[in-house]
């Protein structure tokens, strides 16, 4: 992914995070989104991340920190409902393009992979069901959508000991059970 975001750079003749503004945070009103690179400036009311040792320590820091392609997006939970809705909708993703990222991946063996372009690919109440979780430093990341339940659950979190995936499912859970 940080190869294709240089190439998607080359192409365009823009920086990743200027590319990613015009056509996908602006459109989409996702405004408390961007990619972080070099050129961006210290993000106001970002969250620090930590790690839990004899006291809470801030391990937020590396020189890798404005490696992007693969991540380095910053957002808040509101603009990431806003992007499952329009994934969903077929706004931020073509139909065509969404099929695709949404199937398993053909190996050179001949058999599939659970991960699509970017989304590993499952089941939620015997209904296809797509996610995508993150890892850097001390942030955990994850999103579930379930389409047939018009369900997505969005996990943001700044501790690098959380199990983000296995609190995106239990949430699930809790929101599928309430709304029997």
């Amino acid at each position: 992914y940080v190869l294709l975001g240089q190439i998607a750079e080359k192409a365009s003749g823009k920086r990743l995070a200027e590319l990613m503004s015009e056509r996908i945070f602006k459109p989409l009103q996702m405004d408390a989104t961007q990619l972080a690179d070099e050129r961006t400036k210290e993000i106001k009311d970002r969250a620090r991340s930590y790690e839990l040792s004899t006291a809470s320590e801030n391990i937020d820091y590396t020189p890798l920190n404005l490696i992007y392609g693969d991540g380095n997006v910053n957002s808040t939970v509101s603009d990431m409902a806003t992007w499952c809705a329009a994934v969903e909708s077929g706004r931020a993703l073509p139909e065509p393009w969404r099929t695709q990222a949404w199937s398993p991946a053909r190996l050179s063996d001949g058999s599939e992979s659970a991960y699509g372009f970017g989304w590993t690919i499952g089941e939620w109440n015997g209904s296809p069901a797509f996610g995508h979780g993150g890892a850097w430093v001390g942030f955990r990341s994850m999103i579930l959508l379930a389409p047939s339940d018009r369900l997505a659950v969005v996990l943001l979190a700044n501790l690098a000991t959380l199990d983000a995936e296995s609190l995106a499912i239990k949430v699930m859970e809790i929101f599928a059970e309430g709304a029997r």
